[in-house]
């Protein structure tokens, strides 16, 4: 019995589905990202506030 499909022509389907699939995620990471104004600010001000949280010094705890 004859294969149903041959192996360049699966490799051109596999190929064709995953280009389109990085395409599409490409596309969606896109769309997620802040364009406005106001998102840009609200990020911006949402990540120097996480950066004012972590410059505090902790102090080390020794094991003996």
């Amino acid at each position: 019995m004859s294969a149903l499909i041959d192996p360049a022509t699966a490799d051109l389907l596999w190929t064709a589905i995953m280009i389109g699939g990085l395409f599409g995620l490409s596309i969606m990471t896109l769309m997620a990202l802040p364009w406005s104004d106001a998102e840009i600010a609200q990020m911006d001000t949402a990540f120097r506030s996480m950066g004012e949280i972590t410059t505090e010094r902790a102090t080390a705890r020794s094991l003996s």
